[in-house]
């Protein structure tokens, strides 16, 4: 299968329009804690045409184990994938110096690191985790622009961010004439929109690329329901294959997926009358 693939922002990366979160890939008491269960999540998503991987240096039960699993299981087929990772979790990455989370030490470390448990010369995608308040944005940015000169980065965004530290950072870049964000990464779905009151004006008016995470607020849309939604597919949700197990228990995700799949057809229905529109009108 071909997946439909979109621009990311201004920039030149092309990323496929429907992602994968890595998020589970080594939490424990989920099918992807072992290498097993990683391989055949990013197996299903590739034959899928699923080739943009979302992931973190702090996620799973240990920090960095999905990147390590994620190393392991790419081997030998990282071309086909457009990888994105995160730096500057507030989770203690075990390094033992002081620095803060944006600074040039804590960067240049940080992707070092998921470098090596990724077993990879370059991240596509390189993501501010949550702002930093200690560190001036400029020397963030700084910091990143050598790693893309170096190679070891493509492009960088950031996660979390308000919408005005989105505005601060795109008017702190073209003051120094140097490199710049290129996506937002924010919470965001029917049911959590907080976003669409600062973070997604900003994001349109700064030409950035929105990646929402936890769109499907841990249910599975796109017409699925409770007795489906352990099967689903990779891709279909941000959390993978094991997501369904993460509905037992909680009734109110009936009415949620019940929203998200009305929402899914009225989409559907307003779609294909625009096209019966377009070719009457012709």
């Amino acid at each position: 299968m071909v997946s439909f693939q979109r621009r990311v922002g201004a920039s030149g990366l092309l990323v496929s329009a429907t992602g994968l979160g890595c998020n589970n890939f080594g939490r424990a008491g989920t099918k992807t804690e072992s290498l097993a269960g990683t391989r055949e999540v990013l197996d299903a998503a590739l034959a899928n045409g699923i080739t943009f991987l979302d992931t973190a240096d702090m996620y799973g039960a240990a920090a960095g184990a999905s990147e390590l699993l994620m190393g392991e299981a790419l081997e030998g087929r990282r071309d086909r994938v457009v990888l994105a990772t995160k730096f500057g979790h507030e989770r203690d990455m075990g390094y033992a110096f002081p620095a803060a989370r944006g600074s040039r030490r804590y960067v240049r470390r940080a992707v070092e690191e998921s470098l090596r448990r990724l077993r990879t010369d370059w991240i596509d995608l390189y993501q501010l985790h949550l702002p930093d308040p200690e560190t001036p944005i400029a020397e963030t940015t700084d910091a990143l622009d050598e790693l893309v000169r170096e190679g070891k980065i493509r492009y960088y965004g950031h996660s979390n961010f308000a919408g005005w530290q989105i505005a601060e950072a795109e008017f702190t870049t073209r003051a120094r004439s140097s490199g710049r964000f290129i996506s937002a990464q924010n919470h965001y779905s029917l049911l959590a929109r907080a976003a669409e009151r600062e973070v997604l004006p900003a994001v349109e008016r700064y030409e950035l690329g929105f990646f929402p995470y936890s769109p499907c607020t841990t249910a599975c849309s796109r017409g699925s329901s409770l007795a489906t939604a352990g099967r689903s597919r990779a891709g279909s949700c941000r959390h993978g294959a094991t997501c369904g197990r993460a509905h037992r228990g909680m009734p109110w995700m009936h009415s949620a997926i019940s929203a998200m799949s009305a929402a899914s057809r009225w989409s559907r229905r307003r779609s294909a009358g625009c096209s019966r529109m377009r070719r009457s009108r012709a």
